[in-house]
């Protein structure tokens, strides 16, 4: 018996005379209104390996869950969303991710084998990694507090330039953090930058088994 292929899903989520949509490839409207609910309500029509495209600057708030395997593609600015990535082989491709304002991480990372590439990442906080073998690349990075967060093992992370800022920031805040949940330390990331600056703290690395790797000698890290 020939085998047959599936054809990937595919929607777009994009706004129209005040409203937002998310419209699947055979044209059928599977949300209205809602930024942060056409977001969720694509991810999760699309299912196994799906294709979601934010095709025009969304404001939203509240979070998106990634349950499933999918890609996320947006080439304009994402404002007011938190994203939570529970499953294993996403990609998420964003230009402009400002979760400013929900008091909490931009982006969660609880799965496995994620690709992520964020070209300017904002928030109160940055980035927490629970899961293993993840690939970020940030280019442009403020967060009001913690930037990384990682709490496992043998991760990738790829930052251009990061800044830690606040008026001044909280006395107990770190540019990065690799203990997990209990205080342990977490081993074998590996951390490539070019400018990470935190001008009060700097980068809370309590073992010297996970490699810290500075690409650039301009690099202002306090160890």
């Amino acid at each position: 018996m020939p085998s047959i292929t599936i054809p990937k899903s595919t929607v777009r989520v994009f706004s129209e005379n005040g409203h937002y949509y998310a419209i699947d490839d055979k044209h059928r409207v599977i949300c209205k209104d809602s930024p942060t609910a056409c977001v969720q309500e694509a991810v999760n029509y699309v299912g196994e390996f799906g294709y979601i495209e934010i095709v025009d600057d969304i404001r939203g708030s509240g979070s998106v869950t990634i349950s499933n395997p999918v890609t996320i593609v947006s080439r304009k600015r994402v404002w007011g969303m938190q994203f939570i990535i529970s499953a294993n082989n996403v990609h998420m491709d964003f230009y402009h991710l400002d979760a400013t304002g929900n008091g909490t991480y931009a982006v969660v990372v609880n799965g496995n084998n994620n690709r992520i590439n964020i070209n300017q990442l904002y928030g109160d906080y940055g980035m927490q990694i629970n899961g293993v073998y993840n690939v970020v690349n940030i280019v442009n990075s403020i967060v009001n507090n913690l930037f990384l967060d990682i709490r496992n093992s043998s991760n990738t992370i790829y930052i251009r330039i990061a800044y830690l800022v606040g008026t001044p920031p909280p006395i107990n805040s770190k540019l990065i953090s690799l203990t997990d949940a209990n205080g342990t330390s977490v081993v074998e990331n590996r951390i490539i930058g070019g400018t990470i600056f935190n001008s009060y703290y700097g980068v809370y690395i309590p073992v010297s088994y996970t490699h810290l790797t500075l690409a650039d000698e301009r690099s202002s890290v306090d160890l």
